[in-house]
């Protein structure tokens, strides 16, 4: 498994977590970057991610709120026919939106229009997919209820308001 980014909290870090057999394979100097030689900053980062992961349980948090989330997804899911399905692991998200369930024909227009109405409310969400019609919701960790319900609200208007159009 690989992973970057979040784990240095702002400061560049990158590592990977694999068994004995194939992490042995690898031999100094077989890989390196231009942040990932004696970068002890980065380290000492990544550790204090570490920490606040495990003493705030923000692995268990995530999960928790991340259900809450997609509950609310789903009902959005059976008010706007536009959303053709709603997905999740955790607060990694996705919302793919449809011109019609039953052909899944993707809807890339609505997800930017949806995607530039949230913007204009103060959030912040990407599309991805090959055909650009899923919104990717990645709150950080520290997102509270009361934001994912606020910002539930807001995509239940910029739904309404891009649908009426």
């Amino acid at each position: 498994m690989t992973f970057a980014k979040a784990i240095g909290g702002g400061v560049p870090l990158a590592g990977y977590i694999a068994r004995d057999e194939i992490g042995s394979a690898m031999k100094v100097g077989d890989h390196f970057t231009t942040f990932g030689v004696n970068n002890q900053v980065g380290v000492a980062a990544g550790h204090a991610v570490l920490d606040v992961l495990e003493n705030e349980a923000l692995p268990d948090r995530s999960a928790r709120l991340g259900e809450h989330f997609l509950d609310g997804l789903k009902r959005l899911m059976g008010d706007f026919d536009v959303i053709g399905d709603v997905r999740g692991y955790g607060l990694m998200l996705g919302v793919e939106f449809v011109k019609d369930r039953q052909s899944k024909e993707p809807y890339p227009e609505i997800t930017k229009a949806i995607q530039k109405e949230l913007m204009a409310n103060g959030i912040l969400v990407s599309i991805t997919g090959v055909l650009g019609n899923v919104l990717r919701i990645t709150p950080p960790l520290v997102i509270t209820q009361d934001q994912i319900d606020h910002s539930l609200a807001v995509l239940n208007k910029a739904l309404v308001k891009v649908t009426s159009d």
